[in-house]
């Protein structure tokens, strides 16, 4: 990571970090004890990768001027997130980064085939299946399911129709009922 984003973690979170990796200190519990796919909320079938960041407890995120959505600093541990961008995109990416997170990839790596690998695990993070079958349940269009699941609707798109391929896609037009109304 260049000295200048370097610099911006500062030293109150270079100690959060430091603790975090440091076992049996309340930050690593709270690492360890958070679920990592974004699960903590009861009051929404929606994970929210704000609460699986918050369980990595040595990873940071913070927001600059950017080109990319978002980008992930393995040796730093830190996500840094465009900043302006409207909060589903903001959702997407910072799913996207936890994954590479999760995986330790190195910056700046430029693998096509990976990226859509990463992309594809962002996807089933942000959108399992109960998750898909209750915004397609509630959804009249593509749209409305995707305000729903707090996405980019061309991202729901992709992963339904991509990703799922029509064997899951219709798997989850049958699970969403005879009231699904969003036309998949």
């Amino acid at each position: 990571m260049p000295d200048s984003a370097t610099s911006k973690l500062g030293s109150a979170a270079s100690r959060r970090v430091e603790a975090s990796r440091t076992p049996q200190t309340p930050l690593w519990r709270l690492a360890v004890d958070n679920c990592p796919d974004g699960w903590r909320s009861t009051r929404s079938l929606v994970p929210s990768p704000y609460i699986a960041l918050a369980a990595r407890a040595d990873l940071v995120m913070m927001r600059d001027d950017i080109a990319d959505g978002g980008r992930y600093y393995h040796h730093d541990r830190a996500i840094v997130l465009q900043q302006g961008m409207l909060l589903e995109d903001e959702r997407w990416h910072l799913w996207h980064e936890l994954v590479h997170s999760d995986a330790g990839d190195e910056a700046w790596h430029t693998d096509a085939a990976r990226e859509r690998l990463v992309d594809r695990e962002a996807g089933r993070r942000a959108m399992p299946m109960r998750t898909l079958q209750w915004a397609f349940k509630l959804a009249e269009n593509w749209h409305a399911a995707a305000a729903l699941l707090k996405l980019p609707e061309v991202r729901v798109r992709w992963y339904v129709e991509e990703v799922l391929g029509a064997q899951g896609r219709a798997y989850v037009m049958r699970a969403a009922g005879s009231q699904g109304r969003a036309s998949a």
